[in-house]
């Protein structure tokens, strides 16, 4: 949700940085109730632990598509994005008087890019804190003005055009969610913003009836913009925002808030992991999802295992066995959710040590090979109302391919490389150890994980990638040197990123295992 509201806020100050007091008229939006979401909008989920990154490329997918409007969302086209009418009137500084402009197109908004979000939801009240820039704006447009300018009276009449660089703007909006017709929705109640630019070049005719001494005025005011900036600044702030707030109350009364920040274990698709582990997960959601008619998943026609008996590690083992085939496709009347192949949205690696330093973000990628995974060991402990699991599983091949974009530090190497992978990893023997605790809830026992360590081992790794250098040849340079030296730079990357996946995995497991009684698999000891 938070990615639509910075957009907005974003392309209405871009609009009202050029139409902004007294009298401003923007074009007209007849604000049509959305019901859902085209499939192509990108949604994020509040209980995703990179929320912000996800807001983040979610705008960024966003922003191309609103050049030529989104009628879905109430969006008109943004790039040109033609303005209305506008006066103001400036009454200190250098600059006094008034400005009237009409027939204003803005070009450059579709290129606009946010630098950096930090979201913030609790107890229903919401803040955000966005940075974001264009880096090329052009304005054009017909104006009348009465000003002063110094000592230099000018009542001028004509066309002009504004080139502006690096336009930054740091909006600050909250806000408070409230329910109407079974939906959520956000009301922002405060908008607050700190727009900056780069530079700027004004070009306009009619300032003065003599060309030459016209030319005059375009040379001191190209050269003192900045001060007649901060000057026009502070009197239009008291106006932009309360039409900014205006304008996106507007919006986001039409646009039901849970639909585009979703918090259900059905995003679980949206998940961050480590791809030899996501089976497990994968495996996880499919049986946390009720069926209508149950609160709680249930297996009629799967055995239950004795808790106390000495083959219970190897009952379990047949079950999972059994299950993980039978919901590779998921179960649209279940709300089960396909994992062959299972699909990763987005996940972000970071490494800070060793020759390997940066960020990697892999995206829409998708890991075929997880319905052929067989569990070869399972070891279960019960003490009380505490329980230990040791599981080995073993993968005999999975095929990852995706798009990938990285920011990173090899050695003295620095590389900012963009593209797409295919990686295959053969034999994948994954060994997890969980600790955790039984507890009752409406009659039935339940398991909540508190700890969780995973260790992978891959016989082999092959991988392909494009856009790591610019020359082809280099390319394939260095995917040789990378499946040469695949060990080294697996075992380099595995304990970097365990600080970022093992909580998540823990915190996914127990959102799966809320909807699972163990009951259904595991009888309880006399």
């Amino acid at each position: 949700m938070a990615f639509v509201s910075s957009a907005f806020i974003f392309l209405t100050w871009c609009a009202v940085c050029f139409a902004a007091d007294q009298e401003l008229e923007l074009p007209p939006v007849e604000f049509k109730p959305v019901k859902s979401l085209p499939a192509d909008i990108p949604t994020c989920s509040e209980n995703d632990l990179n929320i912000n990154d996800c807001i983040k490329q979610a705008f960024q997918k966003l922003t191309p598509r609103m050049k030529y409007g989104i009628s879905e969302l109430n969006i008109p086209p943004m790039d040109p994005f033609e303005l209305g009418k506008s006066s103001y009137n400036y009454n200190s500084g250098l600059l006094q008087g008034r400005i009237a402009m009409r027939n204003v197109v803005v070009h450059g908004l579709s290129d606009g890019i946010v630098d950096k979000v930090d979201f913030r939801l609790r107890n229903g009240s919401v803040r955000l804190d966005v940075v974001s820039h264009v880096p090329h704006m052009y304005v054009e447009g017909n104006y009348k003005a009465d000003i002063k300018l110094n000592n230099l009276n000018l009542t001028p009449k004509g066309s002009f055009n504004v080139t502006l660089t690096d336009v930054r703007m740091r909006a600050r909006p909250t806000g408070e969610l409230y329910e109407r017709d079974g939906h959520t929705y956000l009301r922002l109640t405060k908008i607050e913003t700190e727009p900056r630019v780069g530079d700027m070049r004004i070009n306009a005719s009619g300032l003065v009836p003599d060309p030459a001494l016209n030319d005059v005025i375009l040379d001191f005011i190209n050269q003192y913009w900045r001060q007649l900036y901060q000057a026009m600044l502070p009197e239009t702030l008291a106006a932009w925002q309360p039409l900014m707030l205006k304008s996106a109350n507007d919006f986001f009364g039409a646009l039901p808030f849970d639909l585009i920040l979703t918090n259900s274990v059905e995003d679980i698709g949206k998940m961050h992991c480590t791809m030899e582990k996501c089976w497990l997960l994968a495996l996880m959601a499919t049986l946390a999802i009720a069926a209508p008619a149950n609160k709680y998943f249930t297996a009629k026609d799967v055995p239950k295992c004795a808790e106390d008996d000495d083959l219970v590690g190897e009952c379990i083992k047949n079950i999972i066995n059994a299950m993980t085939p039978r919901l590779k496709d998921g179960n649209p009347e279940l709300k089960q959710l396909p994992y062959e192949p299972f699909v990763l949205n987005r996940t972000t690696f970071q490494y800070s040590n060793g020759p390997v330093n940066g960020r990697i973000t892999v995206r829409n990628a998708k890991i075929h090979g997880f319905a052929n995974n067989k569990v070869k060991d399972v070891d279960l402990k019960v003490d009380g109302d505490k329980i230990k699991v040791r599981l080995v599983s073993f993968l005999p091949k999975i095929n990852i391919v995706g798009s990938y974009k990285a920011d990173m530090q090899v050695n003295s190497l620095h590389l900012k490389p963009k593209g797409d992978f295919n990686l295959t990893l053969s034999d994948v023997e994954t060994t997890t150890v969980t600790e955790g605790e039984i507890y009752k809830k409406d009659g039935l026992r339940f398991l909540r994980l508190t700890d969780i360590d995973t260790n992978p081992k891959i016989r082999d790794l092959t991988i392909k990638a494009n856009g790591i250098f610019a020359d082809p040849e280099l390319d394939e340079i260095a995917n040789t040197v990378a499946n040469q030296y695949w060990r080294d730079i697996y075992g380099i990357m595995l304990p970097e990123t365990r600080q970022y996946w093992q909580p998540l995995m823990l915190r996914m497991l127990n959102d799966a295992l809320e909807y699972v009684p163990i009951d259904q698999f595991i009888k309880e000891s006399d």
